[in-house]
Formats: structure tokens, sequence, C-alpha cells
């Protein structure tokens, strides 16, 4: 800005004291149609919008008695003008005796209606006049940014824009913070911010004209325009380094300013671009196998082989049983940070997952580590967690089978299985299971005392979530009033007959119990079988012989059985295993079976109660193939005493004799005592008593 060869004291006195003679001269001399008279400094300016319509404004400064607010801070006499009409306004501004004073109003057609307007200074050939002439020579318009008219001749704005008309006096004096500055290392992709302060320590207004950088990676993020500064005021400069390349960048910030003996100032910048690497030393791990309930850990390491420091933000896992301890860190360049990881196992078989690494890596933001395991444990599954024995006679007994399977991955311990009632003994008491296998328990009712009598089967096992297991009995104990239906012998061959001829045997049905015993049916799967009577009535302690004839009309060997239905509670069909072989007169006979058993049977023993030997009759149905068979007999405690049988069997009826010894030839006790069939999926117990 160039200097007045007047001092600015002077020239501000000289403008009191003849402003208003001056603005009076200039304005009888004037013949423009807009130029309205004004009581002080004037400045007359136009207002075109983009169609050339003109409106025109005449800025006074000085105080007009008549000022009133035309639409803002009580500067402006008129209200705004209906477009697209033109229109002539005053706008008044206070002069006082402050080194500066700045003042704004809007120049703007209807709010309505969207307006871009040109401001255009009057005067000869377009150069820049004040009027009067009095006006300081050193006044500066101000448009939004700021814009010198003194060198420019118009400027466009939007219709909502700020006009500022600012008055001063005196000299700038630009003053920087600092004349060099280190970002330090910043991350590529990133950026770094920092401010600095340009200060005005002149008496008149600094005018900085623009801040820019000769280099990409640093940017002037404001201000981006001219910008003016008041005496003792500052202006914030917003400088950010985002490097593009690694390594040192260096650049110079330029700032051009009103200040004439500094018009252009120089600050030296520099900065390193840096980038962290993320590694790990491992991308992958197996746990192996590992019970529930249990855990184990592994390590691996992360490193930063990058330049910049490494920022892990997260370590996120995707399966809960795989679980980190940090999950958030720094690592130095060259530097690496350990990170431990457990595996909880919670459900069988194999779990897999992957760590996933977030960081401030640029080309690898996340990193992931397979992991992976085997959950192992027993799983104990009853077939029922209630039973119900019914109603047992007193001094009787009911059995209950209980099947204990194993559903894990391994095996399975049963420590003791106990009962606070001593109505309820279960065998075997301890045992192994292996994994998909399963355990019979036999479970005895035996009631003492007339009435319900409930009680709780307690499993300890090391089942890693269920270790004690509870199964709710409950049975009532009656007075023994009912039939017990007894058959000596269930099993009979006839032996070879011959065609058209028959053979006879008698069997002895017997009623044991204490209330009459009705045979209400008696009959043979197969027409060459006949039972004769096929019903009666006995009374208790009498006996009923019951003829059966085999009467075969075919030859070939025949099976049959023959089926007594009675009253008897808890052994309502007493059943008869039957053979025979049907033969010519030549004796050729067929053989071939002509009628096969369909399902798994395993019969009352037979006498019953005995001493010392009894028969035990089994059947296998129509099998494919052989399958293996055995029969155990065990004692009231659930302890083993004697196998009879454990081998394969084919289709057939079997008998066992038991001698009542146990498996090391020693005879056993008088007493109660179960015997069971397992045969395929098929299991049976039934009970039998030697008395001595």
């Amino acid at each position: 800005m160039k200097k007045s060869s007047i001092p600015y004291c002077c020239v501000w006195l000289l403008i009191m004291a003849l402003s208003p003679v001056l603005a009076s001269e200039a304005t009888s001399s004037r013949t423009d149609p807009w130029f309205r008279t004004a009581s002080s400094d004037s400045i007359p300016l136009l207002l075109e919008n983009e169609v050339g319509n003109p409106y025109h404004i005449v800025l006074v400064f000085g105080v007009h008695p008549a000022g009133t607010d035309g639409f803002d801070g009580n500067l402006d006499r008129l209200p705004p003008p209906p477009p697209p009409m033109g229109w002539d306004f005053e706008a008044y501004f206070p002069l006082n005796h402050s080194v500066f004073k700045q003042l704004r109003t809007d120049i703007r057609s209807d709010q309505n209606i969207r307006t871009v307007w040109t401001i255009v200074t009057k005067g000869a050939e377009g150069a820049m006049t004040w009027y009067p002439g009095s006006f300081p020579q050193n006044g500066t318009l101000f448009l939004d940014d700021v814009v010198n008219m003194r060198e420019v001749t118009s400027t466009r704005f939007a219709y909502r824009d700020t006009m500022t008309i600012a008055y001063s006096r005196g000299r700038p004096d630009i003053e920087i913070e600092w004349g060099s500055y280190d970002f330090g290392d910043v991350l590529l992709r990133g950026g770094e911010h920092e401010m600095f302060s340009i200060r005005n320590t002149g008496e008149g207004d600094l005018i900085v004209h623009s801040v820019t950088t000769d280099q990409a990676d640093f940017a002037v993020v404001s201000p981006t325009s001219a910008r003016g500064v008041v005496p003792a005021g500052s202006l914030e400069v917003d400088l950010l380094f985002a490097p593009s390349v690694l390594g040192l960048v260096t650049a110079n910030v330029t700032i051009l300013s009103s200040d004439e003996d500094e018009p252009a100032l120089f600050v030296a910048l520099r900065g390193t671009g840096v980038t962290p690497e993320i590694a790990v030393s491992s991308t992958s791990h197996d746990f192996g196998q590992v019970a529930m309930g249990a855990s184990a850990e592994w390590e691996f390491n992360v490193f930063n082989e990058g330049t910049g420091i490494l920022s892990v933000h997260n370590i996120g896992s995707s399966e809960h049983d795989f679980t980190v301890e940090r999950t958030s860190f720094s690592v130095s360049p060259g530097d690496s940070e350990r990170v431990q990881v457990r595996f909880s196992p919670g459900a069988h078989g194999v779990l897999s997952g992957q760590l996933a690494i977030a960081s401030s890596d640029l080309d690898e933001p996340t990193v992931t580590v397979q992991v992976a395991g085997i959950g192992i444990g027993p799983e104990i599954e009853p077939s029922i967690t209630y039973y119900e024995f019914g109603s047992v006679a007193l001094g009787d007994s009911s059995l209950w089978t209980l099947i204990l399977m194993n559903n894990g991955a391994a095996v399975l311990l049963v420590d003791t299985i106990s009962c606070g009632r001593p109505e309820f003994v279960a065998a075997p008491r301890t045992f192994e299971v292996s994994p998909s296998q399963a355990q019979h328990v036999s479970v005895s009712f035996i009631p003492a005392v007339l009435g319900t009598i409930a009680g709780d089967l307690i499993i300890v096992s090391n089942d890693w979530d269920e270790p004690v297991l509870t199964i709710s009995l409950s049975g009532t104990g009656v007075a023994q009033t009912f039939p017990d239906i007894y058959v000596a012998t269930t099993v009979h061959d006839f032996g070879q007959v011959t065609t058209g001829q028959s053979a006879l045997w008698n069997v002895d049905v017997t009623n044991l119990g204490s209330a009459e015993l009705t045979i209400s049916d008696i009959h043979a799967d197969h027409a060459f079988f006949t039972a004769d009577p096929t019903s009666f009535s006995l009374n208790p302690s009498r006996t009923q012989e019951v003829q059966i004839t085999f009467a075969p009309t075919s030859t070939g060997p025949l099976f049959s059985q023959v089926f007594i239905s009675s009253n008897d509670p808890d052994e309502p069909t007493v059943t008869l295993y039957l053979t025979g072989a049907g033969t010519s007169e030549t004796g050729i006979e067929e053989m071939l079976f002509d009628h096969t058993p369909e399902d798994f049977f395993l019969h009352q023993n037979r006498p019953n109660p005995f001493n010392p030997y009894t028969e035990i009759g089994f059947l296998i149905p129509n099998v494919k193939s052989p399958i293996r068979a055995t029969l155990t007999i065990y004692n009231l405690m659930g302890q083993q005493m004697r196998k009879l049988v454990d081998e394969p069997k084919g289709v057939g009826f079997y008998a066992v004799t038991w001698d009542g010894r146990d498996d090391l030839g020693r005879p056993v006790g008088s007493g109660i005592y179960y015997y069971s069939l397992h045969a395929g999926h098929y299991v049976k117990t039934r009970k039998m008593i030697l008395l001595k």
C-alpha cells in the first residue's frame, strides 16, 4: 500500500473539518442520477445483478439524524428493494476517533431470490474514486474476504454475503511465530496439523494476501484467501503435513502481505513420512485335545518391520472358545509384542476360529491367525430322569433298567450310585462307559412298609458340566393279595411224530398267590399244536393239568408258542415254547422250520422258587445272522454271580440250567437273584428265588 504524503492524524482532522463542505460541493456538482446528498464522507457504489438490473448505494460515514435500520444493525435508512426494480439507498456508519473502525452491513436482494451481485466503484475511466475527495486516502473496502478496492474495480458476491467497510490509519508490521518447524514422523496416508500465528504489531491494517507452500505434502488448511489483521491482532495459520512418500520431505511456506518492509516472509518446513509393517510369528495353531472345563495356552509375536509406530487397535476372536488377554497395544519399529491365546473348549469335537488383528498397517490393515482345537470330555445322558415302580407287594420286588449313555468324547467314569432309601437298590454302582456306548443299571424296588415311598438315585461321575445326576424314584408298598401263576416247565420237544398221528404233553399250571387265579385263554400260534382245557380258575395253592397235543399234517421241523393268559398282575401271560418234527411213514422229512419266532423273549425261570437247579429259557427271533447273547445272574447288590451264556446265537429257543453256583463254582446262599439277557438291542431282566 502506498504511503500518504500527509501525516495520518492531519488527514483525519482535515477530513473531519472539511467533510461537510466537500460533501456539499461534491453533491451539487454531480449529475449522477443515483447519487444522494450526504452530510458526511460518502462513497457511491453501483450494484448490478446477473441480468443487469442496477441497484445503487451510497456509503456515508458520519451520523445521519434520520438513520434507520433497513435490515441489520441500525445501519441502513431504507428497507431492501423489491426486485427487479432499480433502487437507491443510503448506509450510514458512525465515524469515531479510534485507530481502527470496522463496520458491517448486508447488500442483498429479496431473501427468497438468489442473486449474484457485482459491486463497481464509480470514477473516471473505471478508476477508484472516493466521494468526496476528503475521504481518507488510506481507506480500504473489504467485501466478504478482503478485497482492496484500490487494486480492483469490481467484485462479485452472493446476496447473503457481508460487506465490511474498514477505516484505518498508520502502517502495518507483520510478525510470525517461528521461522521453521519439524513435523517429525507422520504416517503415510495420515496427517499432522500444526498452527502458528501471524501478528500485526503495527498501527495500520495488515492485509495477508496469501499463505502458500511449494510442496504438495504440506497444505495450508486456512486461511485460503486474503485476510485482514487489525493492529495488535493475529491470524492463525493451520498447516497440514500428509506425507505421500517415505522419508524426509521439506517445503517452504510463503506469506505475502501488505507490510511494506517485509512483503514476503518464509517458513521452512520438514517432516518424515513413515509407515508401520505388521508381521506375526505364526499364522495358525492347533491346540490339540483339551478336556472340557480345562484350558490350554499358546503365544505368538506381533512384529513391526516398518519405520513408524504400529498401533494394534483390536484383536478379535470369531469363537468364544478362543480368547486373547491383550487386545490393543503399540509396537515400535523393529520391536515386537507377545500375544497370549487361551483355548477353553465349551463343546465336544473339533472347534476352530480365527483371530483378526486390526492395526495401523496401511497395506495390510487386518491380519488373521487361524486357531483350532478339539474339546473332549464325557457327557452323561440317562434314558429317563424319573421312574414310577407302581404297586409292589411287601417282601416282593420290582426291577427296572436305567440306561446311561456317554455322548461325550472321553471315557465316562461313574464313581458311585447311591440312594438315601434302602427300598431302592442299584447295580452296578461303579463302572466305565466308553464314548458313544451305554451302561445298563438294574434298579430294584423292595418295599418294606405299606404306602408310597420316594427317593433319589444319585449318580456321581466325571461329567464336566453335570458331575452329579439325580434320578427321581417312586413306588408303593402293598399287601400281597393277588394271584401268582406258576408253570414248572415252559419248554418241550415232542420229537418226531408221524403225520396223521399225534403226541401228548401234560403241563401243570399252579396258583402260588393269595387270590384266585383265572386262566382266561390258552392258545397256540400254530394249528399243529392244541391245548385242553383252554380256560379255568384256580384257588390259591391249587394246580391244573393242561394237555398239549402235537398233531402234524406235514413233514419237517416245527416251532410254536403256546400263550397262557391270566389275571396274574405281574405276569399276565406265560409262554410255552414247543418244538417237534413231522415225519412221513418212510422216515424222510424236509428239515425246514415251518414257523419261526418273530421277537426276542426272556422266559421266567422254572421252577421258581428252586433248589438247587432251575431252567432259564430265551428266544432269538428271525435274525439274518447269529448275534451275541449274554445271560448273567446278579445278586441284590448288583454283583455278578454267574455268566451262563456269552456267545453268538442264531434263530431259535434256548434253555440253560443254573445249578445255584457262582463263576468260581461256589454255592450261593438263599435269597432273591436277578438274571438279565442282552441280545443285540434287547435287554430284559427277571427275578428268581433260591430256597434252601
